[in-house]
């Protein structure tokens, strides 16, 4: 790395989307949500740029084309999907890559991350 350990006192990160790649958890759940409601499963790159901008973004990407023949509001929709990320958070999850290392020479320099 070229910085210079003595620029930097601490790192903060946000975990979801920048160290952990969630992507395949919202994937997997948004397609448990499809089949509750009778629809086949939505492909990654389809659900893949509403990811970035949250749990209405995601549910309204694979299901509002859907509305007049599923059973479900979107809100219940939402509200199901957080239920389900709660309960099954990291199943399919992963460091970005370049992370572990990027946090292991934060370490080895004694510069505090969170």
């Amino acid at each position: 790395m070229t910085l210079h350990s003595k620029q930097l006192e601490a790192v903060l990160f946000d975990l979801d989307g920048t160290l952990i790649d969630t992507a395949a958890d919202f994937h997997r759940i948004i397609n448990i949500l499809r089949e509750e409601q009778n629809l086949p499963p939505i492909s990654y790159e389809a659900l893949l740029p509403s990811v970035s901008d949250g749990a209405r973004a995601m549910v309204e990407t694979a299901f509002s084309a859907h509305l007049s023949t599923i059973s479900a509001s979107l809100e219940d929709l939402q509200a199901r999907m957080l239920a389900l990320y709660l309960e099954q958070t990291c199943v399919d999850s992963h460091p970005f890559n370049g992370i572990t290392d990027l946090l292991h020479w934060l370490g080895e320099q004694s510069i505090p991350w969170g």
